[in-house]
């Protein structure tokens, strides 16, 4: 998908194997570096290790479902968003396929909308220009 687009010998991705349904990082269009930010069409999977202090805690095993934003993806993308605006000053452009937030009742506890609401803040107050891409049939549910 992005090969269409990115010089591919000049993209570098952060922090993949933290909240895997979403892709952030460093490339450049035509030359120009930018900071790019899309969803992951890939379902991950997402392992909660057990708490050492409480014996009956267990490992937990989660199936995330790509283009959705989960706690950790959202906060993510909050954190990338940051440091491509305010550490580097590098224009963010947002590759928008995501189909909406999860909203379950594991990811409120989780505060899904605490980091959403940052992830929000972010992207009001960019220093740098920022473009949003959409898709061809995007679908907000």
């Amino acid at each position: 998908m992005y090969d269409c687009c990115l010089h591919t010998l000049k993209t570098h991705f952060t922090a993949r194997r933290w909240a895997k349904t979403v892709v952030c990082g460093r490339a450049r269009i035509g030359g120009i570096p930018i900071g790019l930010i899309a969803a992951q069409a890939l379902t991950s999977t997402l392992i909660k290790p057990a708490d050492p202090a409480d014996l009956e805690s267990r490992q937990q095993i989660i199936q995330q479902p790509g283009l959705v934003w989960f706690p950790d993806s959202a906060h993510k993308t909050a954190q990338a968003i940051r440091d491509f605006n305010h550490g580097e000053q590098l224009p963010v452009v947002v590759l928008a396929n995501w189909r909406g937030f999860s909203g379950g009742m594991r990811d409120m506890f989780d505060e899904v909308i605490s980091s959403m609401h940052c992830m929000l803040l972010r992207v009001m107050y960019c220093r740098s220009s920022s473009s949003v891409h959409s898709s061809w049939t995007p679908s907000c549910r």
